[in-house]
C-alpha cells in the first residue's frame, strides 16, 4: 500500500482535515452516516480539504472555513473543485 505524506504540518480540527501533497493518484474517503462528506480540491497548488459536515458544521460555515484555510494556504486558489457525496 502507499500512503501520500503530507507537505508541512496538515490543519485538523475534529470536523475539517486539510493538507497539502505531492504525489498524483491518491484516493480519498470520509466515513460519515448522516453528515455529509465534503472534498475541497485545489488541483494548482497541490491542497485537499475533507470536511464531515453535520448539522452543527454547516450551521458554523464549516464549509467557508476549509476555503478560508486553503486561501490561508495558498492566496492564489482560483479554481478550487468541490466534491459533495450522500449523507
Amino acid at each position: 500500500e502507499r500512503y501520500t505524506k503530507p507537505i508541512g504540518k496538515p490543519y485538523f480540527d475534529g470536523h475539517l482535515y486539510l493538507w497539502r501533497y505531492k504525489e498524483k493518484d491518491i484516493c480519498l474517503a470520509i466515513l460519515t452516516a448522516d453528515c455529509a462528506p465534503i472534498f475541497l480540491f485545489d488541483s494548482n497548488n497541490h491542497i485537499i480539504c475533507a470536511i464531515h459536515a453535520g448539522w452543527k458544521g454547516c450551521l458554523n460555515n464549516i464549509v467557508s472555513v476549509g476555503i478560508k484555510k486553503i486561501f490561508e494556504i495558498s492566496k492564489n486558489s482560483n479554481d478550487i473543485i468541490a466534491i459533495i457525496g450522500p449523507c
